[in-house]
């Protein structure tokens, strides 16, 4: 818990159905009125890539436009995969940090109503280890842009299918399948916030 506010952390590789299925965990607490936010870990990076080069990262097709470089262009994704990592290298939890700060930002005072933030797009051990609730997405048939060397990322590979997560989504079904799922999860994730309250009143 960040500052009275829990971290619910959507984990998954690229192509697995994360955004998809945390838009509709959003839309579902969100009828239950419930105080509730969606960030990623990489908002700060994107941030940075707009200040620095005035392009947008949020959608896949925006993450695919090319980049005028002095060393050569460049795809946004690969400014993504490559400047991330160098802010890691000076200090592997400056996107914790960052989103830290973003959540404590939040308005949580708002009566009656409990605080959920949404992470999108967690994908580092330390990054998980924040997250009061864990999620991981799982698809088979996994569809991705990436390229053979970007699934090889670390940024693809440092969480696995095999790691212990509260909940495991496997979105090999049809849209409304995956609905359901989310209900169901939402039910058994807000008795085990319940529970993490009282442990800790």
């Amino acid at each position: 818990m960040i500052d009275g506010t829990f971290v619910v952390g959507i984990s998954g590789k690229a192509g697995s159905g994360k955004d998809t299925f945390a838009n509709m965990l959003y839309e579902v607490l969100n009828r239950k009125e419930i105080n509730i936010h969606k960030l990623a870990f990489a908002d700060t990076l994107k941030d940075i890539i707009y200040e620095l080069w005035g392009v947008n990262s949020q959608t896949q097709e925006e993450k695919l436009a090319i980049v005028e470089c002095s060393s050569g262009d460049k795809a946004v994704r690969d400014l993504l995969i490559t400047i991330g990592p160098i802010f890691r290298e000076i200090d592997s939890d400056v996107w914790v940090k960052a989103i830290t700060r973003r959540i404590s930002q939040y308005d949580r005072f708002k009566v009656g109503l409990t605080s959920i933030v949404i992470i999108t797009d967690v994908r580092y051990p330390n990054e998980k280890q924040i997250c009061d609730v864990t999620i991981r997405v799982k698809r088979d048939d996994a569809q991705t842009n990436l390229n053979k060397s970007q699934q090889q990322h670390e940024s693809e590979i440092a969480i696995t299918d095999n790691d212990e997560f509260d909940f495991v989504v496997n979105n090999n079904g049809t849209f409304d399948e995956l609905n359901t799922r989310t209900i169901e999860i939402v039910s058994a994730m807000l008795l085990l916030i319940l529970s993490k309250i009282i442990k800790g009143s």
